[in-house]
């Protein structure tokens, strides 16, 4: 169908560019005709006129005012018009006479004189006729420049015309290809239509099936948002508690965070309290040790004391208890059970000196 269409269009279109071919030629013929019958009509007319003219003028009686405005007229103008006339004209001097160039002189007669100027005033009026006729020649010629621009254009359309048919007939090749394959195509699509149909058949019965399952569904999905409306009410219930549970929960919060705090407090006030007891009981130890360092200070004193004021005392107690190294017995012992941690002192005088000295770092 689309070939059918692109043949008939492109025979439409060579008819109608050869009928349009046909009447422009027609008519730039008969144009061209009627231009020259027109031009030499114009032209008989024009000789045919002039003519006559020219019998009117050697036939018209001569005037006395008419005579008079000749002979006034001088000569040299007279002769200056004739060679303007000539010019213009493009006259051949060879059929102008002599007499006719030369200016007029007493001797003439007053009927050739008033011809002479009959005939430069008709010799004016005919240039100006052929101007006339030279500014229609030109139109005509423009406008037959204009008929002729427009059959160039027209037959380069025509072989764009002819061009694109050429084109359109290879288009044409193509779609014939084209419908070729799509009646291919199309014949696979009919099978697959047929396979289509069975595919359907077999689908609608499974639908039915799945129309029942639905309306099952449907009946269960009534009865699961009845229970979501009631399990919703039961939740926003519960929500409300919950909410009122949370504020009592902050509520309480609060009051624990504030028991929380005092207990803190206390805590810290105990705590300093428990550390202030304990570096209270640190300072009274030092103050007992310092004290006990003190007490052994005196006996030790009382001791050195006694042996510097009888010696002779301590050298006998020292040999009843067996000659040396055992140390005083009451000294010695007092000085164990006065505190625990101290130097022992021994029984030889420069010991005890020793152990005074010590005793008496510590206490300083």
């Amino acid at each position: 169908i689309i070939g059918q269409d692109i043949n008939r269009k492109y025979l439409s279109i060579e008819e109608s560019l050869k009928s349009e071919n046909v009447s422009v030629n027609a008519s730039v013929e008969q144009w061209k005709e009627e231009l020259t019958r027109k031009l030499e009509r114009e032209v008989k007319q024009q000789t045919v006129s002039y003519i006559d003219k020219f019998h009117s003028v050697f036939c018209k009686p001569t005037n006395q005012d008419y005579e008079n405005e000749l002979d006034q007229t001088p000569v040299s103008d007279e002769l200056n018009i004739i060679n303007t006339l000539n010019k213009s004209i493009h006259l051949d001097t060879s059929l102008i006479r002599a007499d006719s160039a030369t200016p007029r002189n007493p001797g003439k007669t007053k009927d050739q004189q008033h011809i002479i100027h009959l005939l430069e005033t008709k010799i004016k009026q005919l240039e100006r006729d052929l101007v006339h006729v030279k500014s229609e020649l030109r139109n005509k010629t423009s406008a037959y420049e204009e008929l002729i621009g427009k059959l160039n254009t027209s037959e380069t359309e025509r072989k764009k015309t002819i061009t694109e048919s050429r084109t359109l007939k290879e288009t044409n090749k193509k779609l014939d290809n084209q419908i070729y394959e799509l009646k291919q195509t199309i014949a696979n699509q009919n099978d697959n239509q047929g396979k289509l149909v069975k595919n359907i058949t077999h689908l609608s019965k499974n639908n039915k099936h799945i129309d029942t399952t639905n309306k099952n569904k449907d009946i269960l999905i009534n009865k699961l948002t009845e229970e979501k409306k009631v399990l919703s009410a039961e939740m926003n219930k519960l929500n409300k508690l919950n909410q009122e549970l949370v504020a009592k929960q902050e509520k309480t919060n609060g009051q624990h965070e504030i028991t929380l705090r005092r207990l803190e407090k206390q805590k810290n006030e105990l705590y300093i309290g428990f550390q202030k007891q304990m570096d209270y009981i640190n300072i009274l130890k030092q103050q007992k040790l310092i004290q006990s360092a003190r007490a052994i200070h005196e006996i030790q004193k009382q001791e050195y004391y006694t042996m510097l004021e009888n010696p002779q005392k301590v050298i006998l107690d020292l040999k009843l208890n067996g000659g040396g190294g055992g140390g005083t017995p009451a000294s010695g012992r007092s000085i164990r059970s006065a505190g625990n941690g101290t130097p022992k002192t021994s029984n030889n005088l420069n010991g005890n000196r020793k152990s005074v000295y010590k005793f008496e770092d510590l206490i300083d």
